[in-house]
Order: structure tokens, then sequence, then C-alpha cells
């Protein structure tokens, strides 16, 4: 138990310990002003953001990467069992939701989260403890089900709930942000395919049921490495089984992690007998951090705040359809080691800021040369970067996917 624990339950502490809490205390109070203002900078328009970037000036790259990369205290008293809650999503509309946690839940460690979507006419009660009847927490997974109109997850509203519920959720458990995988039934299965597609860099694994084949197939492509569980009833008169078919041989063409169940005996269904099956196939996966992507923009939504490992300048060009590409090739030269980074694709692109992905994998003292189509935009050794580290925030403030090395690479 930390100090803090200490502190929060009663339990006395020497003077020593006092000093030292008081320090604790001090440096999370300005982790938590650093993390406010690292908010404001996701939430606000060019000229706002200027304003936060010049109040943080005298705050070192390292010291701001810190305060994001550590996880807000998590308090010794969040409930347990049935839970409902409230938060309010980027746009300003209030996001309903519904928890089961275990009983067993201890925030001394991390535990593994499911986002479940309902659909059309569902409701976070129904998606919580009549699609789920208790099986996430009985082995181990915090369960959440938002709430967002007829369940239309891929309109702007429903999509930044989404992302909300989930940052929401993450100030009040101790979430793995690398154990977290997204579900969903019909309207939610759609939903599924959009916030999967448009965000594959968040989750471990995708599990839409009864879904329809997306409107754009080739954003399909975005899944990359993204294992996925399909499930259809063979008797659904409402989506057809052949959509599940399709979307499941263009993942497997695509060279996607896919795996597809149809049960002969279900039609329209959340096909809960197979609950278990999918939290055991869930359970071996973990999220990938990819150093190669092909990204297509996706139908509707908001523009991406950053694809894998790159914050996008789009101008006024965004729309669907628009095809990124990134590689990060690791060369060895003369005995030395230096990294190739190419950038390319359909998209006219103003710019964009380099995040140096934060893996045991890379390295980011060492030299690079970062490539916009055939074009050398960049050659030397990246530092740290308090725009790169305020960047890598935006869109999900999720702290695994923070990069401190980067680069503001601008065009025009």
């Amino acid at each position: 138990m930390s100090l803090t624990d200490h502190a929060r339950v009663g339990k006395a502490v020497t003077r020593d310990q006092a000093q030292l809490l008081a320090a604790d205390l001090r440096k999370q109070l300005e982790d938590r002003v650093l993390r406010s203002q690292a908010d404001a900078w996701a939430a606000a328009d060019a000229g706002q953001r200027k304003d936060i970037e010049a109040n943080l000036k005298t705050v070192p790259a390292a010291r701001l990467y810190e305060a994001l990369s550590e996880a807000e205290p998590v308090w010794l008293d969040a409930p347990t069992g049935d839970v409902t809650g409230w938060t309010r999503n980027d746009l300003g509309y209030g996001a309903r939701f519904q928890l089961r946690v275990p009983e067993n839940y201890d925030p001394a460690r991390k535990w593994p989260l499911h986002v479940s979507l309902h659909g059309g006419g569902g409701t976070p009660a129904r998606s919580c403890m009549v699609n789920w009847q208790g099986e996430p927490a009985e082995e181990g997974v915090i369960l959440v089900c938002p709430k967002t109109p007829k369940g239309m997850w891929w309109m702007p509203r429903g999509e930044s709930t989404v992302r909300s519920v989930l940052a929401e959720v993450r100030r009040r458990y101790n979430v793995d942000t690398d154990r977290v995988s997204i579900g969903g039934a019909s309207s939610g299965g759609f939903g599924v395919w959009h916030n999967a597609s448009k965000y594959p860099w968040v989750w471990r694994a995708a599990v839409p049921r009864c879904a329809a084949t997306p409107k754009d197939p080739e954003t399909l492509q975005n899944f990359g490495s993204l294992p996925t569980f399909l499930l259809h009833g063979r008797r659904d008169g409402r989506i057809s089984v052949q959509n599940s078919r399709t979307s499941h041989a263009l993942l497997a063409d695509a060279g996607g992690d896919t795996t597809y169940a149809e049960e002969p005996g279900f039609g329209h269904s959340f096909m809960r007998p197979r609950n278990l099956d999918v939290l055991e196939w869930i359970g071996g996966k973990q999220r990938d951090i990819a150093h190669e992507f092909e990204y297509r923009t996706v139908l509707r939504g908001t523009a991406p705040a950053r694809v894998h490992w790159l914050a996008p300048d789009w101008g006024d060009d965004y729309e669907p359809g628009l095809d990124i590409t990134g590689s990060i090739v690791r060369e060895t030269r003369g005995g030395a080691t230096e990294y190739e980074i190419h950038v390319g694709g359909t998209a006219t692109l103003r710019g964009f800021t380099l995040l140096f992905p934060h893996t045991d994998e890379l390295d980011p003292t060492e030299p690079v040369t970062v490539y916009y189509g055939d074009r050398a935009v960049f050659a030397g050794k990246l530092s740290p970067s308090r725009q790169a580290v305020l960047a890598s925030w935006a869109g999900h403030r999720d702290p695994r996917l923070l990069s401190l090395y980067g680069k503001v690479i601008q065009f025009q």
C-alpha cells in the first residue's frame, strides 16, 4: 500500500512518512495540472493550442511525458459488481454507461476491459445483464456497456462516446490499456467495424456479431494484425449471414487474424452461448503496436487525431477513402544502426507529427531518415518533444500510446 493509500484509508503515518506523503501529493497535484493542460490542448483549436503551448514552455518534454504516462491515482473504494456511470463526451453530449466489475477487483493490479456496444433498440443494462450474464466478471474482465441513441456508433456522437466512456472507466479503475477489446451485435456490431477500423491501435481484439459488412469494405485493411472474431446466425432474417461471410473473407484475403463462427440454430441474435468461447479467445490476445501499417480513412465521424504513430495535419482535405501508409525499418550500415521511416498514400497532408513508438524493439536515440513519398523530409536524431507528447496524448489519452521522441514536419 502506497503512502497516499494510507492517507485515503486513514492509516497512521510517521513524521518522515508524512513528509514523503506531502511530496507525493504535490507531485500528484502537478501531474493533474499537466494532464488538465494536455486535455485542454487536445480539445483546442490551433490558436488556443499555441496559448497552451506557451504556458507549458518551461515544462521539459520528459516531465510532461512522465506526468501523462503515470496512471491517475485509482481510489481504493471503487465500487464492484453492477455500477452505473455518466460522463460527457468530447462533443458535449452526456454519455451513460453500465459496468460489471469483478467482485475481487483489486486496484493494485491492472485489469482487462471489454467494451460492449448495444444494438439499435438496446440499452446498457441489456448489454451488460442480458447479452452478458456475468461471464466477463467471472473471468476477471471488467465489462462496460455505453449508451448512444439508436445504437449509431458510427456517427460522431457514438464514436466520441466510445472514446470518452473508455477514458472515464480508466480514470475510475486500473485498466490494462494493452488488454482492451470491443464487441457488439447488430448495430453494435457495425459499430465495432467502425470504431475498430478507425482506431485499430486502441484495441487488442474485436468481436462483431450479426453485423453488416462495412460500407467501404476496403477499410477492413485497417485491421492489420488486430484479431477479429465474427459470429453470425445462419437463420438471420434481418442482416444476412452473407455479410459476415464476406467480411471474414475480406479480412482473410488481407492477411488478417480472423476467426468466424456461424451458428445454424440462431437468427438475429447475440448468440450468448458462445460468450465463454469469445472470452477465452480474447484472453489470449494483446495489443500490438504496429511498426508498419496501411490505413484508409473511414466514412463518417471526425478526422482522427492520430494514425498509429503519426499525427496527420489533414488541412481542409480530409474525407473518406484516403489512404495513408507507414513503415519503420531498422537498418544496420557499417556497424551503425539507423531507421528509415516511410510515409505515403493518397492523402495530401500539409504535414504530420512523427510520434516515434515507445516499444522495446525500437531505440528513439538512433538516427532516422523520414521520407514522405520519394522525398526525404528529415534526417538526423530525434529529440524529446513537447509537441510529440501532446499530439500523442490527443484522441485517446492513453499512456501506452505516448511518444516522448518525435518531430513536427510541415510541407506548407
